[in-house]
């Protein structure tokens, strides 16, 4: 899943309209992996990728005015992909990072870093101070990536209904400025 380990087979860069299938499979796929045992079961085994192309297409169909959708693609294949937007309510000075998933053979081999690395520093190319993130509390493998990436829980917590289930959410945040 992952190719041959050079980084000239590892290429994160801009996300096209035409990579709307591709992310919908990587995102369903991964909320398979990824929230089994937090999610009910029965919820994740009726996601489809069709289910979520439409809001694919939609999502990546034009710019985003001071963000940005990233793919990571190993060997010709999406294997993961992250977005970067700004923050509808903190202010000119905030984004946020809404969405970040890996196919799951491709976890644990740098691809997240390297598409949160190359967002952040997207995200201050655009003026952003600050950024956000929310993760499942039970998500303890994400948890640990983002801390050890500089990302702190700020204590505030919340429950989001995402593609139509409840999603207790905890508030990770992280300085762009040095």
């Amino acid at each position: 899943m992952v190719g041959n380990g050079r980084d000239s087979d590892r290429v994160v860069r801009d996300a096209e309209p035409g990579d709307a299938e591709a992310c919908a499979g990587v995102h369903v796929r991964s909320w398979k992996h990824t929230y089994r045992g937090m999610i009910a079961d029965a919820y994740l085994d009726g996601l489809t990728p069709d289910d979520r192309l439409p809001r694919w297409k939609e999502y990546l169909a034009g710019p985003k005015q001071r963000g940005c959708v990233l793919v990571v693609v190993v060997d010709g294949q999406v294997v993961g992909f992250a977005s970067f937007v700004a923050h509808e309510s903190l202010g000119p000075s905030w984004a946020v990072l809404p969405h970040i998933y890996l196919e799951p053979g491709a976890i644990g081999h740098g691809l997240g870093r390297r598409l949160i690395r190359a967002g952040l520093d997207r995200l201050a190319s655009f003026g952003y101070e600050e950024v956000e993130l929310w993760v499942h509390p039970e998500n303890a493998r994400a948890r640990r990536f983002y801390e050890s990436g500089g990302w702190s829980p700020d204590g505030t917590s919340r429950t989001e209904t995402v593609w139509g289930v409840e999603v207790p959410e905890l508030r990770y945040v992280r300085s762009l400025v040095d």
